[in-house]
């Protein structure tokens, strides 16, 4: 079940970071393009895609990333650039306050533009830049749960931005750790749907989210538990056809086997690992 799971989180996951990066890159070249008194030395590109990366402060990991490119020679386009940074990588780039001359990034100003489809007024609350920033923190624990194949279903305390205050306990049953997944779920698509609402009604529309749903369940968790379960056909049915494929398609028969019968006779088997 975790394992299933995990690879259908991990479709979504990569959906939200693709769109974040994207919309990071296109709010900052446009911000650094627009404001030359924020860096030093030339800026290459334009309003839509410049190298901006150059022109913040950046450190550690991203810095690295950053550095391997161009120590490969050569002066590579942003969209290389852009495409290297590790997904994981790219909520730490909105934790940089600085450009490279000092000057103080705007965040309050550029996180509406690239979270610019919340609702209304989201942003007339103080508190949401740090609700992002959680949303973001959270998406990325669970990201890397999905990629060490660690349980996903396993939740800590869930605390504020700064540490400071909980937000949710930690589950101490298997209620609780479903309930907490269908949490961590929901606040990648309400995340995606801030960034790019199209994207976000084009996912919801899947097969993949449909499949989430259905398996974050104390009943899809059960029925994996149960190792196998025995569903009897009868090939002379007149819907048989359509019951194999529902079946085989359905993510909750997991090591299921399928008895084929005629005239009361089982004539054959087959089983979904």
């Amino acid at each position: 079940w975790n394992s299933e799971l995990s690879s259908r989180i991990s479709m979504a996951i990569g959906i939200y970071e693709v769109c974040l990066r994207n919309k990071i890159h296109r709010v900052m070249s446009n911000y650094i393009f627009n404001n030359k008194n924020t860096y030093n030395g030339n800026l290459s590109g334009d309003k839509n895609s410049c190298n901006w990366y150059d022109k913040i402060a950046t450190t550690g990991k991203v810095k690295w990333q950053i550095d391997e490119i161009y120590n490969e020679g050569g002066f590579p386009p942003p969209h290389k650039i852009i495409s290297s940074i590790s997904h994981g990588s790219w909520r730490y780039i909105l934790e940089i306050n600085k450009t490279n001359n000092g000057k103080n990034i705007p965040w309050d100003v550029l996180f509406p533009l690239i979270f610019s489809s919340t609702p209304d007024n989201f942003f007339n609350k103080s508190s949401r830049l740090n609700e992002l920033k959680l949303n973001m923190k959270r998406i990325n624990i669970l990201r890397n749960r999905v990629s060490h194949f660690e349980p996903i279903w396993k939740n800590k305390i869930l605390k504020s931005i700064d540490g400071k205050k909980q937000i949710k306990p930690e589950p101490t049953t298997i209620a609780d750790c479903i309930s907490r997944m269908r949490s961590e779920y929901n606040t990648i698509i309400s995340t995606l749907s801030y960034i790019s609402i199209e994207m976000h009604q084009f996912y919801i529309g899947t097969m993949n989210h449909i499949d989430i749903l259905s398996m974050m369940t104390e009943g899809s968790l059960k029925s994996f538990m149960s190792q196998s379960e025995t569903i009897a056909l009868d090939v002379e049915a007149d819907d048989f056809s359509q019951k194999v494929i529902e079946q085989l398609s359905n993510p909750l028969c997991k090591n299921w086997l399928f008895e084929l019968k005629k005239s009361g006779n089982v004539i054959g088997h087959i089983r979904k690992s």
